[in-house]
């Protein structure tokens, strides 16, 4: 995702010399002049809001802009009326704009690619293609001169949404599926799917609310992931996945009530475990089964 980044940078950039500007005493130049004729900018209303929280009680007057699922129309109106506000008084820096993404973009690679890893029989790398903002994942076959099987193509994945970020691409055992994780919201709310790389269909399953983390059993029929808490986002549960049938049937298999612990899964470099961590900032418990047999009770192994 290169040139959203350029774009970012260029408006930071931007922003950051007309408050330089406007704190000078010297004229700014001419192209550099705000337009005088930008309206006021919007101001947030207060509403109190009374939070207890440890034991203390305070007032979040701005809680009501809070909006997890982007559906409040107070909220959206507030947001757009930004939005407009930063368009009209960056007015007169398109041109200026233009001429550094030009520049920026100008200095990118146009068919970058990662270095090649070889495993299992593959080599497996990613190409950013000229015009285009993500990589493509692609893998072949015992050499580098095989033909390129493409696995995931994150522009087909970005298309239609504003954000995209891809969290986690996990193959199974036998290299035939691949799990990946995607956020479309920014809100780091990961949604995993999987897809067949035999007739490159995705499988109905859709898995939402988790970290992005996902591991394959080697039975490539069951995975495991990290739910989230929606409101706080701290990965907390762990739950087992049969491909096939939809995340209400899931199983819990594990459950951090301890809000000072983040919950983590791994597969162990030897394939054979599959490994749970449960991370504070002095402390951590570290928990195991085997990766042939998903259906296990999780083993305390460190603590």
């Amino acid at each position: 995702m290169r040139k959203p980044i350029v774009k970012s940078v260029i408006l930071t950039l931007l922003i950051g010399s007309i408050m330089a500007c406007s704190d000078s005493t010297q004229e700014a130049p001419k192209s550099m002049k705000p337009n005088q004729d930008n309206n006021n900018p919007p101001i947030a209303k207060k509403v109190d809001h009374i939070m207890s929280i440890h034991g203390y009680e305070r007032n979040d007057p701005y809680y009501w802009l809070r909006d997890d699922k982007r559906e409040k129309q107070d909220v959206l109106q507030y947001l757009n009326a930004e939005n407009e506000y930063t368009q009209n008084k960056l007015a007169h820096t398109e041109e200026l704009q233009q001429k550094l993404y030009d520049e920026m973009t100008s200095r990118l690679e146009p068919n970058e690619e990662s270095v090649p890893v070889f495993e299992k029989g593959y080599w497996y790398s990613s190409i950013y293609k000229e015009g285009k903002d993500y990589p493509v994942h692609i893998r072949q076959k015992e050499n580098l001169s095989a033909p390129q099987e493409i696995l995931l193509d994150e522009n087909q994945r970005a298309e239609g949404f504003e954000y995209y970020r891809l969290a986690g691409v996990e193959l199974s055992s036998d290299l035939n599926l691949l799990a990946i994780s995607e956020d479309t919201v920014s809100r780091r709310l990961y949604e995993i799917r999987i897809k067949n790389l035999t007739t490159g269909e995705f499988y109905p399953d859709v898995i939402k609310n988790t970290s992005g983390q996902i591991v394959w059993a080697n039975d490539n029929q069951t995975i495991f992931y990290v739910k989230k808490n929606a409101t706080t986002l701290l990965p907390f549960q762990v739950y087992r996945h049969q491909l096939g049938t939809s995340q209400q049937e899931d199983v819990l298999v594990y459950q951090e009530d301890d809000a000072e612990y983040y919950t983590a899964i791994y597969k162990a470099r030897s394939e054979k475990y599959i490994v749970m961590g449960n991370y504070a900032t002095d402390s951590t418990e570290i928990r195991v089964i085997e990766a042939d047999s998903p259906k296990q009770d999780f083993q305390l192994f460190l603590l």
